[in-house]
């Protein structure tokens, strides 16, 4: 296949999915303090 060198997704070209844990955790930063979404959320 052809490298595509131009600034534009296409719909062939799928992106590797992010690798989560069990609990699908991702970092927010609130007031300076970093913790995980689903503790920020309680």
């Amino acid at each position: 296949m052809e490298e595509r060198n131009m600034p534009y997704a296409f719909r062939d070209e799928v992106e590797p999915s992010p690798s989560y844990d069990d609990e699908e955790r991702e970092v927010v930063i609130v007031d300076g303090e970093a913790m995980t979404y689903r503790s920020y959320r309680r």
